[in-house]
């Protein structure tokens, strides 16, 4: 009930900051999904201080949408930072790590299939890259203060082994357009503060858990084994495929749609919490103000729905 209040207090702030985009980008009928792309093309550029000030803990301090910043504190002393080259190319073996992460800003990455057992890393007009392996981790960072728009991003090609299961990924994004064919993976966490990131396929055999501040997510067929958490400010996200374990997606004033495969609306419980937002669930609808349900179908996991004055639509096919 605190995280529902704290959300509808969130609301007034946050129609007074989008609306000027709003309208900007669609004459008041463009939608708020045009409105996400123009800020991940770096089109519309907000301070990490505004948007934090405005969606609180739906943005994390570093969602820094301008990504641009310098941020020094993700590169680590233990390995060379390069900067300023036409190209780089670096190859680790998997027998070497067990988790990932990866910084990106300013940036258009492809993580692509393997060939063979190891990742290999390429990449073009490098303005700031950072690779190497600490403490079974594999770290890929690269990131870019004037790389705001898309003309000027740096282009990285990963290439993964398919098979290969990560014991953790995190991924944390600001401006760009990123994109992964396949990940396996036991745990993962995703930060985007306004990229665009679409995943072909993700197989995560325990908890998922993404923040979207004002940017997109794509999760065309996730298997999620576990639980999974979503916090969406401004942003959108988009999944289709099934979580076994409990859910809980919290939405302030972007817009979330899920689909799930292989399951009805009877077979899970609902706890729904409704601001000025939307909920649809199946054939149920939940709007107006201060909107409360619980659904007890009985089933062995629950999906907790919170929303302010953005929009989430439950479906099942």
């Amino acid at each position: 009930m605190r995280k529902f209040m704290k959300v509808s207090a969130i609301t007034a702030g946050i129609m007074i900051f989008l609306g000027i985009g709003l309208f900007t980008v669609g004459g008041c009928g463009g939608g708020i999904s045009e409105t996400v792309q123009k800020i991940v093309n770096g089109d519309f550029n907000f301070t990490d201080e505004d948007l934090k000030n405005i969606i609180g803990n739906y943005v994390s301090s570093n969602d820094n949408p301008e990504i641009t910043v310098n941020e020094e504190n993700k590169y680590l002393p233990d390995f060379p930072v390069v900067t300023d080259t036409e190209s780089y190319e670096k190859d680790f073996d998997t027998a070497e790590f067990s988790s990932m992460v990866l910084q990106l800003g300013g940036c258009e990455v492809k993580i692509l299939s393997s060939d063979d057992e190891n990742v290999h890393i390429k990449a073009e007009k490098v303005k700031k890259i950072q690779t190497g392996v600490k403490d079974n981790t594999l770290y890929i960072t690269s990131t870019d203060r004037k790389g705001v728009t898309s003309g000027n991003w740096t282009k990285i090609t990963i290439q993964i082994p398919e098979a290969f299961c990560y014991d953790t990924v995190d991924i944390d994004l600001g401006a760009g357009d990123f994109s992964i064919e396949s990940l396996t993976v036991k745990n993962v966490t995703i930060d985007i503060g306004a990229g665009r990131l679409q995943i072909e396929r993700l197989v995560c055999s325990e908890d998922a858990k993404c923040e979207i501040g004002a940017g997109q997510m794509l999760l065309n067929d996730a298997q999620i084994g576990g639980s999974f958490a979503g916090d969406i400010g401004a942003g959108e996200m988009r999944l289709t495929g099934n979580i076994q374990g409990n859910a809980e997606v919290s939405c302030a004033m972007g817009n979330t749609e899920m689909t799930f495969i292989g399951s009805t609306m009877e077979e899970h419980n609902y706890e729904v919490s409704c601001s000025a937002g939307n909920i649809d669930i199946g054939n149920r609808s939940f709007a107006g103000l201060a909107t409360e349900s619980d659904i007890d179908n009985g089933a062995a996991n629950t999906y907790k729905l919170e929303c302010a004055m953005g929009n989430i639509t439950v479906k099942f096919q």
